[in-house]
């Protein structure tokens, strides 16, 4: 937060509030031994010092705390706790010429008009950024910097040299430094574990991840990526545990990502409400075999409608939109045709782990929540490998095993299929 009035300066109270004064930022006035406010002044005040600002995302303004290029969005509520605490500590005690407990006891019996949604109007605007990201180039935002990622090259950039405001939402709790020791991390070998062990389908699932974490979304080609089992569930096995989830939830530690359950109950029209503007990836869990991937086709093409109880409703341009990803154990229900062919990107995912076999028996622990800052950096390091494949090659079409056979049993059924079988066999 900006700090321009700090009682490191030791200044007394007079000389305090001339600096004030200087820059025409003195809120409150005596009048009849009665301390006022002017609420003009104080906007000017909560604008200048503490860095409030209004936001417009999407036609909906939002309170803001705007900090060396970083966006913080906040309530109401909290922009009174913000002034009454910079006044608390960093106003000097009082005096002959200042009391600072009688201005904060105007302030607190005055927020329901200084500080109502009308008054905080008048604050300065600034303009939501959007996705950062363009067809070439890819962003990461790290508590110290943001790293920009092109297909062959990246850049480290401060916040305050960056050509953009970025929302603290979207920046991650950890900072990162390359790691040129190149060994292989855990992540990557749960990865190549996923893909069966085969070149190709390894670096597939490496440009899946790539393309997932690439913000830019192109309106006219947005694909849905859906995780399956190579093993068929139509079957009737039970499959599960073949670490679909896990690899998706890996995502969470890169970009904004919101998991919603695959077993849809009710109405869909609240069904994105936890969905906010600063979403990158919408994970669907374990759609069911019942489920039809038609459903989502709107979500990831068209402009992005959320609907939340009691609050207006939020339209998010198409480009700007999340990405969707879906996990399933079975073959997704979709129309026939062009538009099912060129909006699904499908990968089968291997068969190594399972009921007998699991990441953290592997590994000795869970992945992410016992990692020392080695194996994070690994992790960075790998998710940074994918993005460039995915802006080298784009994504790549895996090696099919049991796709076609899957789709086969969707159209015709188990049993005419086993019956087919049996006739075929007999000749």
């Amino acid at each position: 937060m900006v700090n321009r009035f700090d009682l490191k300066d030791y200044l007394s109270a007079q000389d305090f509030v001339a600096k004030l004064e200087k820059e025409n930022l003195v809120f409150w006035y005596y009048k009849k031994d009665k301390i006022h406010l002017k609420y003009y002044i104080l906007l000017r005040f909560i604008n200048k010092i503490l860095g409030i600002y209004l936001v417009d995302i999407y036609d909906i303004k939002y309170l803001c705390v705007v900090s060396n290029n970083r966006i913080q969005l906040i309530e109401g509520v909290e922009l009174s706790k913000l002034i009454v605490d910079y006044v608390e500590q960093h106003f000097p005690e009082s005096s002959n010429e200042f009391n600072k407990y009688d201005l904060l006891d105007i302030i607190t019996e005055t927020s329901n008009v200084s500080l109502e949604k009308k008054a905080l109007s008048f604050l300065p605007q600034i303009t939501s950024p959007t996705k950062h990201d363009t067809r070439d180039h890819c962003h990461l935002f790290y508590q110290d910097h943001v790293i920009r990622i092109d297909a062959n090259n990246m850049q480290s950039i401060s916040y305050d040299k960056f050509d953009s405001k970025v929302f603290e939402s979207s920046v991650l709790v950890r900072g990162y430094r390359r790691n040129l020791g190149r060994s292989r991390g855990e992540f990557k070998q749960f990865v190549w574990n996923l893909s069966g062990r085969k070149k190709q389908r390894y670096l597939a699932l490496m440009a899946v991840l790539g393309y997932l974490l690439h913000q830019y979304k192109d309106p006219a080609n947005p694909r849905i990526i859906v995780l399956i089992d190579q093993i068929i569930g139509e079957l009737e096995t039970h499959n599960g545990g073949t670490g679909k989830s896990l690899l998706f939830g890996a995502l969470a530690h890169m970009r904004n990502v919101v998991e919603i359950s695959g077993k849809r109950k009710g109405s869909a029209r609240f069904l994105m409400q936890s969905v906010s503007t600063s979403t990158d990836l919408i994970f669907v869990n374990d759609v069911s075999k019942y489920e039809s991937v038609e459903n989502w086709y709107n979500y990831a093409s068209d402009k992005f409608i959320i609907e939340k109880k009691y609050k207006s409703e939020t339209v998010i341009p198409a480009d700007q939109s999340p990405k969707i990803c879906i996990t399933t154990n079975h073959m997704v229900r979709r129309p026939e045709g062009n538009s099912s062919a060129r909006r699904l990107h499908e990968y089968e995912v291997s068969d190594y782990y399972g009921a007998e076999r699991n990441p953290q028996d592997e590994f000795g622990h869970s992945l992410f929540y016992d990692w020392n800052q080695l194996q994070w950096q690994l992790f960075d390091d790998f998710m940074i490998d994918c993005i460039q494949l995915y802006l080298q090659q784009g994504l790549i079409a895996p090696p099919k095993i049991n796709i076609e056979k899957r789709k086969l049993l969707l159209e015709v059924g188990v049993e005419i299929k086993e019956f087919l079988d049996e006739k075929i066999e007999q000749g």
